[in-house]
């Protein structure tokens, strides 16, 4: 009931302050295990992304936000998954997955750490690693405007318009056994990371042309 409650609040406020628009929801398969990889600018990328799909998600956020004890309690409750940044976190990963197995939908950022200028970094091989032992759909999505609606630093909600793009699902298939992989295996799945965010910028692209096509009305 919080995470509905907390959909339903967001979700009023990002329509009424922000424009939210959210397109492609139908290409998010309503069931079994899903991986949503998204662009990271904001602090406000998880709470939209949450009110943008039409199912439950589960956040992988860092493990510093789960330090604060009211922050942590409510990631805990909404389904967050603490991971840390740095090096490959196996039992985040492993968390993630058998969520997956559940037939859960799991939110990850590629990148691993917000961008401060919206512009696309490199992927880490986690994402990759995930698609291929998880063997799940794997639907791109891109963020326009958190960034200027929450900037970093920023202490108040601006009024920018939001849209969210979801793109079509890929799925791979790969090794599923534990232990160290070796270099062929580690650069497939660098490969992997290296598509899914292949896909994101073309959602980028798509969402820059669809905001000069079909400007979004600013609230003043």
């Amino acid at each position: 009931m919080l995470y509905e409650v907390a959909c339903l609040v967001v979700s009023w406020v990002a329509r009424r302050c922000c424009s939210l628009e959210v397109v492609g929801r139908e290409k998010v398969p309503a069931d079994g295990g899903v991986i949503v990889a998204a662009n990271h600018v904001s602090y406000l990328d998880i709470p939209i992304l949450g009110c943008a799909l039409a199912r439950r998600a589960d956040f992988l956020a860092k493990a510093e936000l789960f330090r604060n004890p009211l922050v942590g309690w409510l990631f805990r409750r909404l389904g967050g998954v603490p991971i840390r940044r740095g090096a490959l976190d196996r039992a985040a990963l492993m968390e993630v997955r058998r969520r997956l197995a559940q037939g859960r939908l799991v939110v990850v950022y590629p990148e691993g750490t917000r961008s401060p200028d919206e512009r696309l970094g490199d992927p880490k091989p986690g994402i990759g690693m995930l698609a291929a032992r998880a063997g799940v759909p794997v639907v791109p999505a891109y963020l326009a405007g958190t960034g200027e609606a929450w900037p970093p630093g920023a202490r108040w909600l601006r009024c920018r318009p939001i849209t969210v793009i979801f793109g079509d699902p890929m799925t791979w298939t790969g090794p599923r056994a534990g232990g160290d992989e070796d270099d062929v295996t580690k650069r497939r799945y660098q490969r992997i990371s290296d598509d899914i965010m292949a896909s994101i910028a073309a959602l980028q692209r798509q969402a820059r042309t669809r905001r000069i096509i079909h400007p979004s009305p600013q609230a003043n």
